[in-house]
Parts: C-alpha cells; structure tokens; sequence
C-alpha cells in the first residue's frame, strides 16, 4: 500500500515533542476511477512538509502521494486534489494515526484518561493534579498541534482545539 508520512499533514514548525505519526493507505483506495467525484483542498504553507518550497516538483508529488494533482501557489499553500475514495480512505487513516499519537504523546505518569470529539477541536484529560503541576512537558500544545493537523484536511478546515484538564479526584477545571 501507499504510504504517506504526517510529514504530508504535518506543520514544518513542529512543537517541541511533536512526533510523527505513519498513514497507511489500501491501494486500492489510491487507484482513480474516472467516474468518482474529485476532493480539492487547500493546504496552508505553514502545514507542509518542510522543503515543500525549494525546488518542489508538483507533479512528481502528486504522483507519488496518489493525488490526481497537485499546485503550489504564489503564497506557498498547496492544492491537492484526489479522489473521493482516496480522500475518505486518507481521512479514515489520518483520523486514526492522530488519536493514536494523541493516546501515545499522553502516556505518562500524571495523565489518567484522554476523550476528544471525532473532529478533534476538543480534548479532554483527566490528570493527578500534583503531578500534573509539577510536569513541564508540552502535552497540550503537542495536542493542539495534532488536532490542528487533522482539521485541515476536513471540508470545515481549521476550527480550533480546546484542551481542558480537569482533577481526576475532584472533577475541578485545572487548565
């Protein structure tokens, strides 16, 4: 099968601790029916792959990533365009290996329970206060980053993540 690294949705600013996670696609989804309605999407510069500016071949891109087409624009967005089929089986897959990462990047020894909406523009922890107070890690950011990943991909596009963290004991608001 195709494989296409978070890279592709992945911000060339990464937050510190950031990760990338692996997106796996059937072939099947990546061969072109030419009856099958086309997914065209924008993507932002700042969530590109770095080196996606210099000496990038659209066209070689496209093919590579199983994409009808693809065109850089003046103000460094790139628009793809796929499939349907492509882009359902993309979507799935990207949904998947973000909550993965999310479940991944939130195991540690404070942290006792993760819940996000399916659109991940919320995530909730469930944390032990103190140790939660005492981390310095950037757990939430990292979490806003992924989600963010993940929505410019969607028709609704970039929508925000609200991450709270409550006590687990008392159900308190912490952040």
């Amino acid at each position: 099968g195709l494989l296409l690294l978070a890279a592709l949705a992945g911000c060339s600013q990464q937050t510190p601790g950031a990760t990338t996670a692996e997106v796996t696609l059937p072939q099947q989804a990546v061969q072109a029916d030419e009856t099958q309605t086309l997914v065209t999407l924008q993507i932002p510069a700042d969530y590109l792959p770095a080196g996606v500016q210099d000496g990038f071949d659209a066209t070689a891109y496209a093919v590579e990533n199983g994409f009808t087409s693809a065109a850089l624009a003046a103000d460094g967005s790139l628009t793809i365009t796929m499939t349907q089929r492509y882009y359902d089986a993309f979507l799935a897959a990207l949904h998947s290996s973000i909550a993965a990462q999310m479940e991944l990047d939130t195991q540690t020894d404070y942290i006792t329970a993760i819940t996000y909406s399916e659109d991940f523009s919320s995530v909730t922890l469930q944390v032990d206060r103190a140790g939660y107070e005492t981390a310095s890690d950037f757990i939430p950011s990292v979490l806003v980053h992924l989600a963010l990943t993940y929505q410019v991909y969607t028709p609704a596009g970039l929508q925000g993540c609200a991450v709270a963290v409550y006590d687990q004991q008392t159900g308190q608001l912490l952040d």
